[in-house]
């Protein structure tokens, strides 16, 4: 699941449906009825930033009930902990109160409480027990988070060089690990009947919400983790196949581990205490954390079949955020596609050297590459997509009334959430009924349990489409068969909103001036910021109000008159 900001609600809807979906299924083997009798298991599931918080409420429910929603309109209060926390809880209103302490509002423009109050229900809800035999005994949960300290690295040079060198480096993307029944080699165990408030479980909600603590809006969140864990970090080099000729280009993809380059103070220090670290928004630095649950498919040094009668394993990516944001890129070439002579000031320069960073870690072409290939059977996305009343399609982002602002739009109105969530569902369903399938045109999966493609063909499951013929891996019945529609575009904003916007949002940066310039404890510092924001305070709430207004115009959410 990759970072969504406030589209975390179209996420939580995708898989509100996909545990409707297959939970149907088993229901209905459990009934005896004539359903495909193939087994469907999750066994690892990874997120980043509002993916993360969003994998941790599945983790949650791993023995739990998640009661259906059936009037996402009126249910300001409910029992589903996916909805509850993505569309019911999280608000602009809660995230501009003024009731954190100083040294909280010091950390961050957003006040957490709300962020805190959100994961401490979703992993507390009381719903009824539920068996989920879909997923595995092992499942694994792989947390993205940002890690600003770092880990020390030494590459040294043995060869090539007159003199002993080395490369000093450190590494910040961080996975925190979790696995239920007995831990994986760097992680923690989880235990499915264990409280959810205490031991691995609170770690996990730690991790969850430290992994979508976007920087500077969120505050950054402090983890631990034992010293073993952190040196058992291992990456993957091309190794000769076992047995394989000299020169032969057959490889493997081998675990290697480097040991970190404590300083002696730093070793000392870990040989009693636990590595600390403050954590941010695993989407910094990877954004969609696909390779972790591919490669724990895989296995060490292991590959998944891509064929479709061989394929055994499958991975999913539920990404809100695939295609440029209205003019992202067109305006980087204001200038026609010629770099400008005048040079860009600095405070320019500040902001793009922060977002080609970003960009340029969240660049993997070489793991996204294949999901676009029609002879890949291992790799699926789901991605925004939706008919507007004038019959036309849209996609990310302009599909989702959460796209705007950068994603943060949907903290604005709970419509644009409960829009996103209902999306949500619909493109899961359409997902699994029309895309999520294998070719059985000529050989069927020995999975599916068929033993001739004509007799897979005829088993009232399968689908024709383009002259080929595919069996659905998640077959749809029950409640998952009826049709959902794609849901009413929102356009509830207008200036009598926005003023009430623009005087919260006046008031929360005073207080976080005022929490700043206190931390400071006095001096030129303290006494410079004061004055910066009393004469250009009014200016800035100005200009967020201002394109706050384009964005809903531009994505077409504003109700009122465009003035």
């Amino acid at each position: 699941m990759a970072g969504a900001v406030s589209a975390g609600a179209y996420t939580a809807g995708v898989m509100d449906f996909l545990l409707e979906a297959m939970d149907e299924w088993e229901a209905a083997k459990v009934r005896g009825e004539t359903v495909p009798g193939h087994q469907v298991k999750i066994s690892a599931v990874s997120g980043a930033s509002a993916g993360g918080m969003t994998a941790a409420i599945l983790a949650s429910l791993y023995n739990h009930d998640c009661p259906r929603v059936t009037s996402a309109a009126r249910e300001t209060t409910s029992a589903n902990p996916l909805f509850e926390s993505w569309v019911n809880k999280i608000d602009i209103a809660a995230l501009l109160k003024n009731d954190d302490p100083t040294e909280l509002a010091a950390a961050s423009f957003l006040n957490c409480n709300i962020i805190d109050e959100i994961a401490l229900h979703a992993f507390s809800a009381n719903t009824a027990p539920k068996a989920r035999p879909y997923l595995a005994d092992n499942l694994a949960l792989y947390l993205s988070v940002t890690n600003l300290r770092g880990v020390p690295y030494r590459i040294d040079f043995e060869a090539g060089t007159q003199t002993p060198q080395g490369h000093d480096l450190s590494r910040h993307q961080n996975a925190v690990k979790f696995v239920f029944g007995s831990p994986l080699a760097n992680g923690y165990a989880l235990d499915a009947h264990a409280k959810r408030d205490e031991g691995n479980w609170l770690r996990m909600r730690e991790a969850a919400v430290a992994s979508g603590a976007f920087p500077i809006g969120l505050r950054p969140r402090r983890l631990f983790q034992p010293r073993e864990q952190v040196e058992q970090q291992t990456w993957y080099v091309p190794e000769p196949l076992p047995g394989a000729l000299a020169g032969a280009t057959a490889v493997t993809d081998e675990p290697k581990a480097i040991q970190p380059a404590w300083p002696s103070k730093v070793d000392d220090w870990l040989h009693y205490h636990p590595y600390g670290y403050w954590a941010i928004d695993g989407g910094v630095v990877d954004n969609e954390p696909l390779e972790q649950v591919r490669r724990h498919l895989a296995g060490p040094g292991g590959r998944n079949p891509r064929q479709s009668d061989k394929v055994k394993g499958t991975t999913l990516l539920i990404d809100p955020f695939v295609g440029w944001g209205p003019d992202d890129f067109v305006d980087t070439f204001a200038d026609g596609g010629s770099a400008s002579p005048k040079p860009p000031p600095w405070w320019s320069i500040a902001g793009q050297m922060f977002n080609a960073a970003k960009q340029q870690a969240r660049f993997k072409p070489e793991e996204l590459l294949l999901a676009q290939l029609p002879e890949v059977y291992s790799r699926y996305l789901i991605a925004p997509e939706k008919t507007n009343d004038k019959g036309q399609t849209l996609l990310s982002p302009f599909a989702i009334a959460c796209g705007c602002l950068g994603g943060f739009g949907g903290f604005l109105a709970r419509e644009f959430r409960v829009h996103d969530f209902l999306l949500g569902r619909r493109n899961c369903q359409r997902f699994l009924e029309k895309h999520y399938a294998l070719d059985i045109t000529h050989v069927v999966n020995p999975r599916f349990g068929y033993n001739t493609p004509e007799e897979a063909q005829k088993s009232g499951f399968a689908f024709l489409e383009d002259g080929k013929w595919y069996m659905p891996i998640i077959p749809l019945v029950g409640s998952a068969k009826l049709t959902l529609e794609d849901p009413r575009w929102p356009a509830f904003y207008d200036e009598a909103r926005l003023a009430e916007l623009k005087k919260a949002i006046a008031k929360r940066l005073d207080h976080v001036v005022d929490a700043s310039t206190r931390q400071m404890v006095g001096g030129f510092k303290a006494w410079l910021q004061r004055r910066v924001w009393d004469a250009a305070g009014g200016a800035a709430v100005d200009a967020i109000e201002k394109a706050v207004k384009k964005g809903l115009v531009d994505h077409k959410l504003w109700s009122g008159k465009v003035t």
